[in-house]
């Protein structure tokens, strides 16, 4: 299978693992130990199922059937923050909710549809990934229940409101916040230089009641950002060398940075390199295909 194929199949499989963990009826789910975060994999959908329309049509309707547990702003400032042609494709895909709803059916003898309702996606909160949405259960959907998550999956780690604010929520809202749990003494708080840092004050009483212990947390916004970057510099299969040559840069210069705050290693240099847009595909290849595996298998 070339690089391209495995990507494309990769990149699917990936969302489809985080979906089924979602409650999408799915045979992949390889997530189940790391934290799902709905927003983000929302937003990155169109891409990562670009070549896969009953994922699109899946997470559509998990969309439809859960929309009251998802932060509206939190979702249009991730989308805003897509390259032009990401968002685009994602105004497209979130254009078509709702369409799932019904399926068709027609009879063969009768040229007449008889419309029947699709059953709602359940939500299996039970499951020790879906702490987020156990968190806005508690305390409500919004920045609040966000923060309150990534400063518990964070401890014992002090964390300033520009941390915390590159998932998705203004630096002034999560500053605000911050300082509210502080003041109400679920947060310590501590200055550092000019900046204020925060962390959970008592992070057992919260993890006892959210059930947060033996997870971990990808910085998924910034791994679908990667992933975004990826699949667009594959858009260019067809181009001429020189043009694919110079796509291969600007992508390896985008993505060494998102790199370095994962703590990835960065693709190879492509300066004055013919063979830049293999190499950096090949690269590609290998960091699609893990994050595709999870850590834990479970079907």
């Amino acid at each position: 299978m070339s690089n391209s194929a495995s990507i494309e199949r990769d990149a699917a499989d990936l969302a489809w693992s985080l979906w089924t963990e979602l409650g999408v009826p799915g045979v992949i789910r390889r997530h189940a130990s790391l934290v799902v975060d709905p927003e983000p994999l929302l937003v990155a959908t169109a891409e990562l199922a670009a070549v896969d329309q009953r994922l699109q049509d899946e997470a559509l309707h998990w969309w439809e059937t859960h929309a009251d547990r998802l932060s509206v702003s939190r979702i249009a400032g991730l989308a805003s923050a897509l390259p032009a042609a990401s968002r685009g494709r994602f105004e497209s895909f979130s254009s078509r909710r709702g369409e799932g709803t019904n399926v068709v059916h027609h009879r063969r003898s009768r040229e007449v549809a008889a419309v029947r309702e699709r059953p709602p996606i359940c939500l299996p909160l039970e499951r020790p990934s879906l702490v987020r949405l156990r968190m806005r259960a508690l305390s409500g959907v919004g920045a609040r229940a966000d923060v309150l998550t990534s400063l518990l999956l964070g401890r014992p780690r002090w964390s300033s409101a520009a941390d915390l604010a590159a998932a998705g929520y203004s630096k002034r809202t999560v500053a605000r916040i911050l300082t509210e749990l502080a003041d109400a003494g679920v947060a310590d708080r501590r200055a550092d230089g000019n900046a204020l840092r925060f962390r959970i004050a008592d992070p057992q009483s919260l993890s006892t009641l959210v059930g947060d212990k033996g997870l971990t947390e990808p910085q998924w916004p910034r791994v679908f950002a990667a992933l975004t970057e990826i699949l667009e510099l594959l858009r260019t299969r067809e181009r001429p060398d020189a043009v694919r040559r110079v796509a291969a840069h600007a992508a390896r210069e985008s993505l060494a940075a998102v790199c370095a705050q994962l703590e990835w290693t960065p693709p190879p240099p492509t300066r004055g390199v013919p063979t830049a847009w293999d190499d950096v595909l090949a690269w590609a290849a290998r960091v699609v295909a893990r994050l595709a595996a999870g850590p834990d298998p479970v079907s």
